[in-house]
């Protein structure tokens, strides 16, 4: 359920690079889920202190780091 009150939440991406990859973890280490463009919108999960965010990638939660996604509700 707590989920659905953010539902309205999302994180979009925001970088000078070509693209960027969404990981299955917190870090560059992980497994790749897939390779995203600038100012892609995706629902938003959560936010870790480290700065990740975690993202709806279709029936997946995928990670992107806080450099390169911001939190927006548009």
């Amino acid at each position: 359920m707590e989920q659905e009150q953010f539902s309205m939440t999302k994180v979009k991406t925001a970088f000078d690079n070509d693209t960027v990859n969404t990981q299955v973890g917190t870090g560059i280490d992980y497994t790749r889920i897939t390779t995203i463009h600038d100012e892609i919108v995706f629902k938003w999960v959560t936010t870790l202190q480290n700065g990740w965010q975690a993202v709806k990638i279709g029936s997946q939660v995928g990670w992107v780091s806080g450099k390169y996604s911001e939190i927006t509700t548009e």
